[in-house]
């Protein structure tokens, strides 16, 4: 029987992706504030459950041939924990699978950031960033790949956030042909 500390090769990517940073902090220090705060997020962190829905294709990408074999329903679920800085910035580890474009699954592992405006006492809207990494079976030989992609958030109320991701068109040698937005929440508990 082999050795395999992770069953899932997500957990193992982020394992590995929270080592290499926590190290990196603890070496240079971060006197500035631009290194993921990983040590506050792991340690009281808010814990948030995810849920993805909807996988929106471009119609200038994709003619309504293709967007009717694309699967639009990206659903899936995943995990995360956030902090809130004193600054209002948001800082999210997170952990998602999904179906993807072609019914095939998706799992992503990633580190969010994001700045917020309240637009009123319920009502929060932010922009930022993801980078972590991703599998799909039909992108890169079913290798992680590293991503980075932009982020959007709305928060209503406590406990519960709409997250928007847009993966741009990408060349040909990718495998994948992009230009979709993923839909997804979370809710806290």
């Amino acid at each position: 029987m082999a050795f395999r500390p992770f069953k899932s090769p997500v957990m193992a990517l982020l394992v590995i992706l929270l080592s290499g940073a926590l190290t990196f902090e603890r070496a240079f220090g971060d006197e500035y504030g631009w290194l993921p705060n990983f040590r506050e997020i792991i340690d009281n962190g808010r814990n948030e459950i995810l849920l993805s829905g909807y996988a929106w294709h471009d119609p200038a990408t994709y003619d309504t041939a293709a967007r009717s074999r694309l699967n639009p329903y990206a659903l899936g679920g995943g995990y995360a924990r956030y902090i809130v800085n004193p600054d209002g910035s948001t800082e999210m580890l997170s952990a998602l699978a999904f179906s993807d474009s072609y019914r095939k699954p998706q799992i992503t592992a990633e580190y969010n950031k994001y700045w917020s405006a309240k637009l009123s006492d319920n009502l929060s809207f932010g922009l930022g960033y993801t980078v972590g990494f991703s599998r799909r079976e039909d992108a890169f030989h079913g290798l992680p790949e590293p991503i980075a992609l932009p982020l959007g958030a709305i928060k209503v109320g406590d406990r519960f956030h709409i997250y928007v991701s847009y993966i741009p068109p990408l060349p040909k040698s990718f495998g994948v042909r992009g230009d979709v937005a993923i839909i997804f929440a979370g809710i806290d508990f």
